[in-house]
């Protein structure tokens, strides 16, 4: 098992163990186990008892609709000392994001708009930035609504020219980081 993958929201993943004796290659089969699947920033986990077939391998298909730790836990059994292994799938949601207008006046008030989709996630933080620079500055924050958008009302700089905005979703329990699409701003 790899220890990390990324993945789109509701795939079925099929996660795969396989147990061999210390050192070797050999397959072990019968060996009792468990899965334990445990949903980022909830609560509940699932488990389930699952015994290694002839070659060594037990899988379980697991529905990755947040970023979801799965581990394979097979107790001391036999010659075998306990084993245990881990991976962690990373749902990135999808962000859509876009300007009130590409064009206003210095000072004038203008929106970005922001959605969380793919799930729509309610809660979730977002960072609006503004390019200074080489580097992105934050310009203010806030947390999606209950169907996963959120639009920041901010006022243009002073001074005219060409700026350039975006919004991020840093890496959360529930879901890993995204940044939407660099936003052109014209101020006259």
């Amino acid at each position: 098992i790899s220890t990390s993958r990324t993945t789109a929201y509701g795939t079925v993943v099929p996660v795969t163990a396989k147990v061999v004796l210390g050192g070797a290659t050999a397959p072990q089969a019968g060996v009792a186990a468990e899965w334990v699947v445990a949903p980022g920033g909830l609560a509940s986990t699932s488990t389930a008892a699952a015994a290694t077939s002839s070659a060594g391998t037990s899988t379980r298909n697991v529905t990755v609709k947040r970023t979801t730790k799965v581990t394979y836990t097979a107790p001391a059994s036999g010659v075998l000392g306990p084993c245990s292994t881990t991976v962690t799938y990373t749902v990135v949601p999808t962000l859509t994001t876009s300007l009130s207008s590409t064009s206003v006046s210095r000072g004038g008030s203008f929106s970005v708009k922001a959605a969380l989709s793919k799930p729509a996630a309610a809660s979730e933080p977002l960072v609006v930035q503004r390019r200074s620079g080489t580097s992105w500055v934050s310009v203010t924050t806030g947390r999606t609504g209950s169907t996963g958008l959120k639009t920041f009302s901010l006022k243009a700089p002073t001074k005219a020219g060409t700026y350039y905005y975006r919004v991020v979703h840093p890496a959360t329990v529930a879901y890993g980081a995204r940044t939407g699409a660099t936003l052109k701003l014209v101020v006259r």
